[in-house]
């Protein structure tokens, strides 16, 4: 069920929403406000871009409202030359600090996360956070021990000659090149 919902006392019957449903599903109800017939309820993507292109916040779906989300203008989107900026300024993180992370830094990291773009808007991602340096340690343990049986049962890619040689080294250079050294991970 969307559970599409149109505050009719904030409506103003622009007709974005309709306009803007990839679904095609809204329509205007008798007196002209957007709904959505019972019978296609089932094809809401749940996508929420009716909730996100109301101008006036009259838009609540799939448990959304215009109260609990960010709003579009609030958004401070960067430029192509910002963007390109970024892009180009990305590096790989190499070294760590062996010490947790803030578990709030975590925790609000996790949150922008789930907004995160999906599929339809299918939001099937799991997270699974490693915030403990004593455990991460015990899960690098086991993956060197996995790597290095693997290599031995040939199973590392010949195309992969980089990895095959560092299945010699000692187990902490191992470690240090798979892991970098973390203190936690982010399995998606």
């Amino acid at each position: 069920m969307s559970q599409f919902i149109v505050d009719r006392a904030l409506c103003t019957k622009c007709g974005l929403c309709l306009g803007d449903c990839v679904a095609h599903i809204i329509t205007r109800d008798d007196n002209g406000y957007p709904f959505i017939s019972e019978e296609k309820e089932q094809n809401c993507l749940k996508c929420q871009h009716c909730l996100a292109v109301c101008p006036v916040g009259a838009v609540s779906v799939s448990g959304k409202s215009p109260e609990n989300s960010q709003q579009l203008s609030d958004i401070k989107i960067p430029d192509l030359s910002q963007m390109k900026d970024l892009v180009r300024s990305r590096r790989s993180i190499r070294h760590y600090k062996n010490e947790n992370v803030d578990p709030l830094l975590l925790k609000d990291i996790l949150t922008v996360l789930a907004s995160a773009p999906t599929g339809v808007n299918a939001m099937e991602l799991t997270f699974n956070v490693i915030d403990d340096k004593d455990i991460m340690q015990r899960l690098k343990d086991k993956v060197v021990d996995l790597f290095i049986e693997a290599d031995k049962d040939g199973r590392i890619e010949p195309i992969s000659p980089r990895f095959h040689m560092l299945a010699s080294y000692p187990r902490e250079i191992i470690s240090a090149e798979l892991f970098r050294n973390a203190p936690h991970t982010l399995i998606v």
